[in-house]
């Protein structure tokens, strides 16, 4: 214990402790908060990769429906359950 407070004896070590300590757990970016915004940014970077999967996805939909006819027939059938007027649609719900 001597030993300990003899180290501390020291001013310069004492204001070095201090100001380790304050950086540390007082002052406004501590160690908590450069945490918890590395994981924030962590998480809003694997969000930003998957919005650019969908939107490369979306932008391959676009240009089948510029392209070919049928993309848009699909589309109009699968997502917005359109029909021919001489055709029945029966939709399926699945139970999870």
């Amino acid at each position: 214990m001597k030993q300990f407070l003899n180290f501390f004896a020291n001013k310069y070590t004492l204001t070095l402790a201090l100001f380790v300590l304050y950086n540390l757990f007082l002052n406004s970016i501590d160690i908590p908060f450069i945490i918890s915004s590395r994981w924030e940014l962590h998480k809003l970077r694997d969000q930003a990769q998957r919005i650019e999967e969908e939107n490369k996805y979306v932008k391959t939909e676009l240009e089948g429906v510029k392209a070919k006819g049928y993309t848009l027939e699909k589309i109009a059938r699968e997502q917005y359950f359109m029909k021919r007027p001489n055709e029945d649609v029966f939709v399926f719900k699945v139970a999870k």
